[in-house]
């Protein structure tokens, strides 16, 4: 029997490595590129972060409203007021409504977590209810009349407020005057939505930034939801999950798990309530009997690295020499899609990775994707992102002149919009405008992942996501409204 030398045996792993990465770099360029059309594209006077409810031909969003008067402070400008926008889907301009806000606190534009222009409307054929967290809910026809509005007293705006419709109720987290230490409390309420009238509250207290959503649990829909301590206001208390009726508001099963993020939403999975730790972990909370095992969110077991001109399958010990950055690779707030056993996600702040989790192996795939597209030229590197000179609305009025915001600078890696499923495609924009399309019928490598983007100047900055229907994308940026098509190989 013959043994290499240590010589051969480098020179065997180099051949390797160089063989894998020609077969990737083949791959990938022989893959066929989908197009992107740009139908027609509309300026925006104002900015924003909600996501585009579409109904009966119609485009609902929400938008800041920046008047004269308000000041920019450090680069940036606060507001309290939302105006609710509508335009139809050839992009004519066709009514907006204004949500006044009552807080003491003027909320910084564009913020990374706690902008109050996040929540997506949500509409039926004849209403339409649009909701600014810092003091209005209010409900519309489709021509603009306004039907009703709710008013309160916020401590902060809420990012993960969702309004929710379900059977004859609307469904939101408001402040209901209980205070704590100057601290107002929330509570999910049940409306009519015809009326605004309040039909239940639920039995549990929550804080303005917990995340709730509508999950199936013993096949029927139900809220899940979270409360915790809240340390800026110093409200000590334990981590907990809730399943909430929908129809009553009472709490069905309530169990304790770890420390976790507030901000982050809990996922419903496998028999699993699935949530981030503080201690950078996925944390997964067992139903029937409470127990609790975790690992952490930033473990990577295989890594697609581009090196320049291909990508490199590297292990842990390069990925964590190469990304600096690793250690706050948090899953961003709101989604993570689930897939035949897969969990796929994003990691936030400046780490711009696609992360596929396997849910039974937990073993994590990272695959590295481009910040940008500039003049069909892929940015790689985090110092080669290319900045405008600030966000500027209509007649080029500044509306962010410093580049230190989170959704700025950090090109919104710390909120996406949700992706958009189309037969066995996920359509996924990041903060920079660029559109990722994951084939989930393939197993996940960079064959398997097609990069667009919206503008190649660079100055497509969003965190509201992508709305689709009857074969249009419509995405709203920090400055213009687009309509695209994207025809696929």
């Amino acid at each position: 029997m013959k043994y290499r030398t240590n010589s051969q045996q480098n020179n065997l792993m180099k051949m390797l490595t160089a063989l894998l990465s020609m077969i990737f770099s083949v791959a990938h360029s022989q893959e066929a590129s989908a197009e992107l059309v740009t139908e027609w594209k509309k300026p925006l006077n104002d900015p924003g972060q909600s996501n585009i409810c579409i109904k009966n031909g119609l485009l609902f969003f929400t938008s800041h409203n920046i008047e004269e008067t308000d000041k920019m402070k450090g680069g940036f400008f606060n507001t309290v007021d939302v105006k609710g926008i509508c335009y139809d889907i050839e992009g004519n301009f066709k009514w907006e409504v204004l949500l006044k806000g009552e807080t003491a606190d003027r909320m910084r534009v564009l913020s990374e977590s706690l902008d109050h222009t996040s929540m997506i409307p949500v509409a039926t054929d004849k209403h339409v209810w649009f909701l600014n967290p810092l003091g209005e809910l209010t409900c519309c026809t489709h021509d603009g009349t306004k039907v009703w509005s709710k008013n309160f007293s916020a401590s902060r705006s809420a990012a993960n407020t969702p309004v929710i419709l379900y059977k004859d109720l609307l469904i939101v987290s408001l402040p209901t005057g209980e205070v704590e230490n100057d601290y107002k409390h929330y509570r999910l309420h049940a409306l009519n939505p015809g009326s605004g009238e309040i039909i239940w509250r639920s039995d549990k207290l929550l804080n303005h930034g917990t995340g709730y959503k509508m999950v199936s649990f013993k096949e029927q829909p139900t809220l899940l939801t979270s409360t915790s301590g809240n340390g800026h206001y110093g409200i000590e208390g334990d981590s907990y999950f809730q399943f909430i009726h929908m129809d009553t508001g009472e709490t069905t099963l309530s169990m304790k798990t770890g420390p976790f993020v507030s901000n982050k939403f809990y996922n419903l999975y496998n028999g699993h309530v699935m949530g981030v730790g503080r201690d950078r972990t996925f944390q997964y909370t067992n139903l029937n009997d409470g127990s609790i095992f975790s690992h952490p969110v930033n473990k990577c077991d295989e890594f697609f690295q581009w090196d320049g001109s291909a990508y490199q399958l590297v292990g842990e010990k390069s990925f964590r020499e190469d990304n600096v950055n690793t250690d706050r690779a948090f899953p961003i707030n709101g989604y993570i899609h689930f897939d035949k056993g897969r969990a796929i996600y994003w990691g936030n702040t400046k780490f711009n990775a696609l992360t596929i989790l396997d849910m039974k192996t937990k073993k994590q795939k990272w695959i590295e994707v481009p910040y940008q597209i500039i003049n069909n030229r892929k940015i790689w590197n985090f110092e080669d992102i290319v900045f405008t000179e600030g966000v500027y609305g209509i007649n080029k009025k500044p509306l962010l002149t410093k580049k230190g915001s989170h959704s700025y600078q950090g090109l919104g890696w710390n909120r996406f919009g949700d992706p958009v499923l189309i037969k066995n495609k996920l359509f996924w924009i990041t903060g920079s405008g660029v559109i990722h399309i994951i084939d989930i019928e393939k197993e996940l490598s960079p064959q398997s992942v097609q990069t667009l983007t919206i503008d190649p100047v660079g100055e497509a900055w969003t965190t509201g996501g992508m709305a689709y229907h009857d074969g249009y994308f419509y995405i709203r940026t920090q400055k213009d409204l687009h309509k695209i098509s994207i025809n696929l190989p």
